[in-house]
């Protein structure tokens, strides 16, 4: 880990993308979906995303932490590639990985997604991303880099604070 030792010291980091790769390595993300409580969030989430899923749907994970929602509707089925920016996540979802799971995992930055085609996607998820990109130009980016790669006919759903 770095030079920062406290959950202070993380809020005193500028530059968002170290401060979001430094703050989860302190956060245990595989872990945040996990207890009764959060439980609920994370089931009424696949309620909703399952009422735009149609057979054959490909899904695009944007900042998909340790994987809880991509492993999902890979085990559904569906074709998922996940984007996540951090190491640490990037780790503990590397670890789930199985050759029977469709997923394609990509490190990199819910900004520039330029490696993917646009209209790809019938879903594209992106339920971290904005809650930590403080600019409005970099948000903006993100949604735009969603709506790029979603097909014209799909949806694209957004978690924000």
């Amino acid at each position: 880990m770095s030079e920062v030792k406290t959950f202070e010291d993380v809020l005193k980091i500028e530059d968002e993308q170290k401060h979001i790769s430094v703050l989860y390595e302190f956060f245990d993300e595989d872990t945040r979906l996990s207890s009764k409580a959060t439980r609920v969030e994370f089931l009424t989430t696949v309620h909703i995303i399952n009422r735009y899923l149609k057979p054959g749907s490909k899904i695009m994970d944007i900042g998909a932490g340790a994987g809880e929602y991509s492993f999902h509707f890979a085990r559904e089925g569906y074709d998922v590639t996940a984007v996540e920016l951090t190491d640490a996540n990037i780790k503990a979802f590397e670890k789930k990985i199985t050759s029977e799971l469709s997923i394609d995992l990509h490190q990199g930055n819910a900004c520039d997604l330029s490696k993917f085609r646009d209209n790809e996607f019938d879903v594209v998820l992106v339920f971290g991303p904005l809650y930590h990109l403080s600019q409005k130009e970099d948000q903006r980016k993100c949604i735009q880099e969603a709506k790029r790669v979603c097909k014209d006919d799909g949806v694209i759903l957004f978690a924000f604070l």
